[in-house]
């Protein structure tokens, strides 16, 4: 999974998705659950990125967003609150979307990755004026 992880900071979700595919069965089966946020935000993005299945693959990252907190994994959180947001953006559910990346800024402002927190705020701000003009 960390394998999927890198892949995934490098929007690489074809790459994340064959990175988690062959151990996915048997880390169900160990019902080895610090693996599944990795697991679902790969399969998620995946589905919801580059298949274009955005709700399917919001369902994913979903669980991923569900398990990552319980987890206390705040990566995985990271990923899949960020990865929530770019597909609810991408069928123009701005307000949704909107929430779903209030949850990396915390996390980013956080760990005080400036960088981080200004790409967020720039795309908050888009998202934002794009739900006042309501395009």
């Amino acid at each position: 999974t960390n394998l999927a992880n890198y892949c995934l900071t490098l929007n690489k979700h074809v790459e994340a998705k064959e990175a988690v595919e062959t151990i996915t069965e048997l880390a169900r089966r160990m019902n080895y659950k610090e693996c599944f946020p990795s697991i679902d935000i790969a399969i998620g993005s995946y589905v919801a990125i580059v298949a274009e299945d955005y709700l399917n693959g919001i369902e994913y990252l979903g669980k991923a967003i569900k398990l990552s907190t319980e987890l206390n994994d705040y990566y995985s959180l990271w990923l899949a609150s960020y990865f929530s947001g770019s597909a609810l953006f991408s069928i123009c559910e701005f307000e949704k979307a909107l929430n779903f990346y209030k949850e990396p800024l915390e996390l980013s402002i956080t760990a005080d990755n400036r960088s981080v927190i200004s790409i967020l705020k720039i795309t908050i701000k888009v998202i934002n004026d794009l739900y006042i003009l309501n395009i």
